[in-house]
């Protein structure tokens, strides 16, 4: 069987540029649980990460823990492999520090969903001043980190863009986003994307139900992940027919305000 490949590289304690290169290895979309098991993965003297995914058929451990819903993290040890190389050899403390930091980030990595979310669309409600930009560029911080692809931010207005821009560097208004010119829908074409892509659309209910249908279709086709933050109780677009208190095809996490205001994920 076929299953995801994450390639990570993670900082570790140490002098400025010490990473680990690790490998996530994920069960495809319907054999992977909520509360799936994680198993760390250390290669013995001589070997490094890919040890534990011979390409030999029959031959891959990873392949044999994914098939039954686990997930696998394999590691190489620094001056291992594809991870930082030292100029002495590193002590054993040393090699444990490293392991046990990147294995920790990697967890809350999980934990959060950045590296197994296989949906395609997943929604924040919140109210104004909720935080809801602040969470959507710690999201692409993630995604980047993680090295799952670019991340793209999108939003109704220029001046919204301008807002997000300052934690998501790659972003762009809807209309230029998707290539409207006066009059014409998509005249120039929407920016190229590719698999992996992130794309986060902050304002999302300001959006127009045209320009939305449009986002979710071209992510869609593409390989891309979408997550929108918007609020239901925002006066939305006027071509807009309830577009972000709805599900969009394909969604299935939704955030609501507690009482405090802070989003907090639930499920649809």
């Amino acid at each position: 069987m076929s299953h995801r490949r994450a390639d990570l590289t993670i900082e570790v304690p140490g002098p400025e540029g010490w990473a680990l290169a690790a490998t996530v290895h994920l069960p495809p979309p319907d054999l992977l649980r909520p509360d799936a098991p994680v198993l760390v993965a250390m290669p013995g003297a001589g070997y490094n990460r890919r040890y534990f995914d011979l390409p030999e058929p029959g031959y891959s451990e990873a392949e044999h823990h994914v098939a039954r819903g686990y997930i696998l993290v394999a590691l190489d040890h620094l001056s291992v492999g594809d991870s930082s190389v030292l100029p002495e050899p590193p002590s054993i403390f040393t090699v444990a520090a490293a392991n046990s930091a990147a294995v920790g980030e990697i967890v809350g990595r999980l934990r959060t969903g950045a590296l197994t979310d296989g949906r395609l669309v997943s929604l924040i409600n919140a109210p104004a001043g909720a935080g809801k930009t602040r969470v959507l560029a710690e999201a692409a911080r993630i995604w980047t980190a993680a090295g799952l692809g670019p991340v793209i931010g999108i939003t109704p207005s220029q001046s919204a863009r301008n807002t997000l821009a300052a934690g998501v560097p790659v972003s762009y208004n809807a209309a230029q986003f998707l290539g409207h010119l006066p009059g014409r829908r998509g005249a120039r074409g929407p920016i190229p994307i590719g698999p992996g892509t992130l794309l986060v659309i902050d304002e999302a209910s300001m959006l127009s139900g045209p320009d939305l249908a449009d986002l979710i279709a071209y992510a869609q086709a593409n390989g891309a992940k979408i997550i929108l933050a918007g609020d239901i109780h925002q006066l939305q677009a006027v071509e807009t027919a309830a577009a972000c208190p709805c599900s969009p095809p394909g969604s299935a996490m939704h955030a609501s305000p507690n009482p405090s205001g802070s989003a907090t994920p639930g499920n649809s």
